[in-house]
């Protein structure tokens, strides 16, 4: 069955193919950095979510937002981890349903990755939330990303060897 039609995605109040200045317009957390590799351009900041520090990097394609990444700077161990995983998963899960997931937790590790695909305004979107940690440390991201801008990125990489971009 194809993924159901959403209503566009819309993350910090920014939807995707919003221009680099937009986003710096309406963005409130600290300006982080910004990076250009290639065609992709990178800007960060630094915010909290849930009580953690979160790194929040917006990608951009020709000047369109195409993705959003939280990164978790430091969540924890497996137990303050799992904490945030669970609420993203439910909050995510809310608004674009269930998810397909494959999680472990053993004594000694956690790994947790859920994935949510649909389409959004008509174009295909994926949701990923992964979470891999021990207890003394865990690495945190949650992604959305405009699948077929992510699939315009070898063609407009070539345009810029090539000296076109």
């Amino acid at each position: 069955m194809p993924p159901k039609d959403m209503a566009p995605v819309e993350v910090r109040g920014i939807r995707f193919g919003a221009s680099e200045q937009a986003v710096r317009e309406k963005e409130k957390a600290e300006f982080v950095d910004s990076k250009k590799l290639g065609a992709v351009n990178t800007v960060m900041y630094s915010d909290s979510l849930f009580g953690s520090r979160v790194r929040v990097a917006y990608k951009f394609l020709k000047n369109e937002l195409y993705s959003l990444v939280y990164v978790f700077t430091n969540p924890g161990g497996c137990s303050d981890a799992k904490t945030i995983y669970g609420k993203l998963k439910s909050e995510v899960s809310d608004k674009y349903g269930a998810a397909a997931t494959k999680e472990l937790d053993t004594q000694d590790r956690c790994l947790g990755m859920a994935e949510w695909n649909f389409r959004s305004a008509g174009r295909p979107t994926v949701v990923g939330l992964a979470l891999d940690g021990t207890q003394y440390g865990a690495e945190l991201s949650l992604r959305y990303e405009d699948s077929t801008r992510v699939e315009a990125i070898p063609a407009a990489q070539s345009d810029v060897d090539k000296g076109k971009l």
